[in-house]
């Protein structure tokens, strides 16, 4: 059985054409909601029974866009990858990023914003300065705690690749995953 993919970068880092590619070059992929079942939301319910975190949604090889919001209850799934490596060691996991700017232009024009505005600090609804300082504070601490956590073990770095999807050529990711999947760059969709 191949090794699964995830793409742990934030949501609205090029994770669409990623998708894309991916999926046109033969891979099947789960990304926010798979089947009803939002990504984030399930691997936190699993985790905290206990269970692998991709049961009752293990049937596809990539996974991306990991995130989840309705009322109080906000998920990154990024963060679980200390998780997913220890069910998964031998899966392949892509920090993707594009520029902040792009990131947050896309981000703030998602109907994420407005949901992010009703998460209460002290009994008050965040304004959208403080959700988008929220949002850029987990970005950095995200990728700096990632990069570190895999490059700090051979082993792990092994399994790991940060990919600026908006300046490294593609075939940086088609190169690192090669072993076990054959990617065609030339499906490849994103331009800065």
């Amino acid at each position: 059985m191949n090794p699964k993919i995830f793409f742990i970068g934030m949501d609205h880092s090029a994770n669409q054409p990623l998708s894309d590619l991916m999926r046109d070059s033969g891979c099947s992929v789960a990304s926010v909601s798979s089947g009803r079942r939002n990504l984030a939301k399930t691997i936190k319910r699993n985790l905290v029974a206990g269970n692998d975190p991709l049961l009752t949604i293990s049937d596809s090889i990539v996974y991306t866009e990991m995130t989840y919001f309705e009322n109080d209850d906000y998920i990154e799934g990024n963060q679980y990858y200390r998780q997913l490596y220890e069910a998964y060691p031998d899966a392949y996991f892509i920090l993707n990023y594009v520029t902040e700017a792009s990131w947050l232009a896309s981000r703030m024009s998602s109907p994420l914003l407005e949901k992010c505005q009703q998460i209460m600090v002290a009994g008050k609804p965040l304004t959208p300065r403080e959700v988008v300082w929220e949002w850029m504070t987990y970005r950095v601490q995200h990728q700096s705690t990632a990069i570190k956590w895999f490059t700090s073990d051979p082993i792990r770095n092994k399994q790991f690749l940060v990919l600026d999807v908006a300046y490294d050529d593609i075939s940086k990711l088609v190169n690192f995953v090669s072993k076990d999947y054959t990617l065609d760059s030339n499906q490849w969709m994103f331009s800065v």
